[in-house]
């Protein structure tokens, strides 16, 4: 598609955003009640922040299809209010990082603004039509009404090559979140100050400042792949800091435990409580900072970096006897954002039960836990290869139930990979025969005292068993209660064979 094309595609955008957008306010002079007409006129703003969004597109040099001409951001309600309120800025030629987050907290403001205005909120006394002023209404309306006016009279035309290169470049950066930080951050906003408000050429100079930013790290990873290994002494000096990210299903976290792993851990593993509450009621998210010496080349760093962060994380679910991983389900009752019974003109909510989640009760992750942590983790890090099969086994099912949710239920598998784990430590360390029979007297045997903690692992191990001769027949008797119990085992075992390990090392020191 030529550019002649999109000028004559946008221009088709434009018109029919502009006629909605009119039809909007138009219905608003009809509505007497002001939150319905605040909730027209939001609708009519973000089908003015559409057509702004279509007429940025023109800048774009080529499109595969005509649905290219449409970006991404028009399903998200807050961007399209920001580009509604901020069109008007954009094409002057001068806008102010003030304005910027004017525009931000606005386009924010307005959307919370109209859930209110449109939603009944359970926990308030006042219906919807008592909670937006007739004048707050008349102020949007008024608004819309100018944007309408504006954009009516605003003219389209071909940019240069150089701000259609950067203009791409931006609408795409603009929807990466960790590029939109930098993008409206404090440096890039005191940058757009300096340029005196022009958009035009502050997209242009965070374009280059990205461009080489990019050279820069590609220069750098050719430099690192062809330097020379470091001398013996150099080898384990640190040269490589990598920062993920963790979540708790099972435990709430905090930064006293977490001081006391950083006394004698940091110099590999370092941790961070972040007190955030992302998936659940608890503070789940964990910051790692994992650091690697000079001996890993840049050509390994990936893989090293992988291997090492994946066996701390398993480490800590043995240790913790929980769930920690780089994501946990959500969707584990509800597929909806809201329910509305037509006849009765309520909201109302029904639930898949009983939740795919597990029942953790209150727990927090204590210096204990962590430091059965650290023995695990020594104990998976010197395991020979055959014996990683039983550690693949156990991180598939904790990556299994990491993705159990209502769109798909994989408990079954979770608990079978458990089931797989276990069997190949009791076989490696010549504690079974191989022998079905004698399987669950060999668990017993091997775990001695602990398993009395543990209730009903005949039926469990039998299922099992009896699952793998006929999974058809079995899969709906496999529920989350089995699936931990199971890897309960695994993490038992795990666990004695750490302290098994660690007690014949300091037999040997001393």
């Amino acid at each position: 598609m030529n550019k002649d094309t999109n000028l004559a595609k946008i221009s088709k955008i434009r018109r029919l955003c502009l006629e909605n957008a009119k039809d909007l306010i138009t219905a608003v002079k009809s509505s007497k009640l002001p939150n319905i007409k605040f909730h027209l006129a939001v609708l009519a703003l973000e089908e003015i922040g559409k057509l702004v969004l279509a007429t940025i597109g023109v800048t774009i040099r080529s499109f595969e299809k005509e649905d290219d001409l449409v970006p991404p951001t028009f399903d998200e309600h807050i961007k399209k209010l920001f580009w509604g309120i901020w069109g008007v800025s954009f094409n002057k030629d001068t806008v102010s990082a003030k304005e910027i987050e004017s525009c931000r907290g606005l386009a924010r403001k307005l959307h919370e603004r109209r859930l209110i205005a449109v939603y009944v909120n359970p926990n308030s006394d006042k219906p919807p039509r008592d909670i937006i002023s007739k004048k707050e209404a008349d102020d949007i309306v008024k608004m819309v009404e100018a944007r309408i006016n504006l954009e009516e009279n605003t003219k389209i035309s071909k940019p240069s090559e150089k701000d259609s290169t950067a203009m791409e470049w931006f609408l795409t950066a603009s929807q990466e979140e960790n590029k939109k930080k930098l993008l409206f951050g404090k440096k890039s906003l005191d940058k757009l100050a300096e340029f005196n408000g022009n958009s035009k050429k502050w997209i242009r100079w965070l374009y280059e400042q990205f461009q080489r930013s990019d050279k820069d790290s590609k220069r750098l990873v050719l430099e690192e792949i062809n330097r020379s290994k470091p001398n013996k002494k150099e080898e384990f000096e640190p040269k490589w800091r990598i920062k993920f990210k963790i979540y708790s299903a099972s435990h709430s976290t905090r930064q006293q435990a977490f001081d006391d792993w950083n006394k004698y851990q940091s110099k590999l593993i370092k941790l961070t409580s972040t007190q955030k509450k992302v998936y659940s009621h608890r503070k789940d998210e964990i910051i790692c900072e994992l650091t690697l010496p000079k001996i890993i080349q840049a050509q390994n760093l990936w893989s090293a970096g992988w291997a090492l962060s994946r066996k701390f994380v398993i480490a800590l679910n043995i240790g913790s006897r929980g769930l920690f991983w780089w994501y946990l389900p959500k969707d584990v009752d509800k597929f909806y954002e809201e329910i509305e019974d037509l006849e009765r003109n309520e909201k109302m909510g029904v639930s898949r039960t009983p939740k795919l989640a597990i029942n953790w009760g209150n727990r927090v992750l204590t210096e204990i836990d962590l430091r059965n942590t650290a023995d695990i983790f020594h104990y998976i890090s010197l395991l020979e290869k055959q014996d990683k099969e039983a550690l693949n086994h156990y991180a598939m099912g904790i990556t299994l139930l990491s993705k159990n949710d209502i769109h798909m239920q994989l408990q079954q598998n979770a608990f079978i990979e458990f089931f797989e784990c276990l069997k190949k430590l009791l076989a490696l360390d010549s504690k079974w025969d191989g022998n079905e029979k004698n399987l669950i007297q060999s668990i017993k045997d091997t775990s001695g005292k602990m398993l009395t903690q543990t209730d009903g692992i005949d039926e469990i191990i039998k299922l099992a068993l009896e699952l793998q001769k006929n999974p058809a027949k079995n899969a709906n008797k496999i529920t989350l209660t089995e699936v931990i119990a199971m890897k309960n085992y695994c993490d038992l075992y795990f666990w004695q064979a750490a302290r098994t390990m660690i007690s014949e090392e300091q037999k040997k020191e001393s």
